[in-house]
């Protein structure tokens, strides 16, 4: 049992050491949050530690160190489970900008918006979460006449799916001049 989690503790500060890139993160969270899930299966029990005989005393000694290095085995799975999902985040949006980004290229290099998409004043975004971790790729002209709507939302709460939806409207009467949806997808990290 002691060799199993001295082993692990070694693997844990090894991976932090060679951990430089978000990917990289990523595999080694999930290495480590299942080498934890794994020492959970070992039953530590010591319920019957004041009936054995002093040579079993030992043993049962292990056991009680064991337990309390598992607790904090535990916890830091949890940190682990929290630092990825917060690196899921990250790199999902990353990954969402850049596609945005050509995406919208792509467009405009098809002439699919309209010719008030080049006159975009201002833009209010609906999620006020996913607006602090995208950059709108919209240029916006400082003397345009048109307002631009962003409304993102999540499809899965695993972070493989984005929509967003763009609502042009005229600044002066608020009518509504264009609207259009895209949908971003890309790999799930949270398995």
């Amino acid at each position: 049992m002691m060799n199993k989690i001295y082993i692990l503790l070694v693997s844990l500060i090894l991976v932090f050491l060679f951990s430089l890139r978000d990917t990289n993160k990523m595999l080694i969270y999930n290495f480590l949050i299942s080498t934890i899930n794994e020492t959970k299966k070992l039953s530590i029990d010591s319920k019957d530690k004041n009936t054995v005989k002093d040579k079993d005393k030992f043993k049962y000694a292990a056991k009680d160190i064991a337990k309390y290095i598992n607790k904090y085995i535990y916890k830091y799975r949890d940190i682990l489970n929290n630092k990825k999902q917060l690196l899921v985040k990250k790199i999902f949006y990353k990954k969402i900008n850049f596609l945005w980004k050509k995406d919208l290229h792509n467009l405009i290099k098809k002439n699919i918006p309209p010719k008030e998409w080049y006159k975009i004043k201002s833009i209010e975004w609906n999620n006020k979460e996913i607006s602090k971790n995208l950059k709108s790729p919209v240029i916006l002209k400082k003397n345009g006449s048109y307002h631009l709507n962003i409304y993102a939302y999540l499809l899965n709460e695993d972070y493989s799916a984005l929509v967003i939806q763009y609502n042009l409207t005229n600044i002066k009467n608020k009518n509504l001049i264009w609207e259009f949806s895209r949908t971003f997808k890309t790999k799930s990290f949270t398995n």
